[in-house]
């Protein structure tokens, strides 16, 4: 009997000790993750900050420019303050989260799991529609100038189709709602005050899940509009030289 019992008595040792080392390497790890010295995040914090100061001041001024001059309210120019939105949307929410997310290595905001959810999905529509947007402003100068007899797009049309690039730009970025996950672990450490740590994580369903939504992403944010644009302004070019030699 006593020989269990000081076998007991060790392992609590054994156990408290563990415990002991965890939770200082805890300490540490998160009190490092809390840490800016690395000269590379203060060159983070400069591209982050310039960005969402620029980006979101250029943007204001589209959106502000188009709402104050009725003239200015045409169809095409609904395209213009469409992009202007999504962008306006990156500068001043996802992006700053963002960063705080990159600089203290956690997840920031809270236990919510929309929150998660949704942030990441609202960073995705905006670039869906971003890319998109440029692709059906040049789609429509093509229209404009290749075939100038065509009926002219009107402002209901204008935003019958945002409306549309709004709805599928939801529809490719909602991968990200369902597969965002919020996981928090209880660290209780008070001297930091940190009770918990919550990381914001993809937990896709199926392997290398993650791998086949970025190749179909890189496709439609980048490669199929880049393609789209470079023939639609491609024939734009040819049909204004054809004009300039007749």
């Amino acid at each position: 009997m006593e020989s269990v019992l000081t076998r007991f008595n060790l392992t609590l040792d054994n156990m408290t000790t563990l415990s002991s080392n965890i939770r200082q390497g805890l300490i540490e790890q998160y009190s490092n993750n809390r840490k800016v010295a690395d000269p590379w995040y203060h060159i983070l914090i400069v591209m982050y900050g310039t960005l969402i100061v620029f980006g979101a001041t250029g943007n204001s001024l589209v959106v502000l420019a188009v709402a104050r001059k009725p003239q200015m309210r045409t169809a095409r120019n609904m395209f213009i303050v469409n992009l202007a939105v999504s962008d306006l949307l990156l500068c001043l929410v996802t992006m700053p989260l963002t960063l705080v997310e990159i600089l203290t290595k956690y997840w920031p905001m809270g236990r919510l799991p929309f929150l998660c959810k949704s942030i990441g999905t609202l960073q995705a529509t905006s670039i869906f529609v971003s890319t998109i947007s440029i692709t059906a402003i040049a789609l429509d100068r093509y229209q404009v100038i290749v075939y100038p007899t065509r009926d002219s797009l009107q402002l209901m049309g204008a935003i019958a189709i945002l409306t549309g690039i709004w709805i599928i730009s939801i529809v490719l970025a909602s991968p990200m709602f369902i597969t965002r996950q919020l996981i928090h672990y209880d660290v209780n450490l008070p001297s930091l005050g940190i009770e918990y740590v919550s990381y914001c994580i993809e937990d896709w369903p199926i392997a290398y899940g993650r791998v086949y939504y970025s190749a179909f992403t890189l496709c439609v944010q980048y490669v199929l509009p880049i393609l789209i644009v470079s023939v639609a302004y491609l024939r734009i070019y040819l049909k204004l030289k054809h004009r300039l030699v007749v």
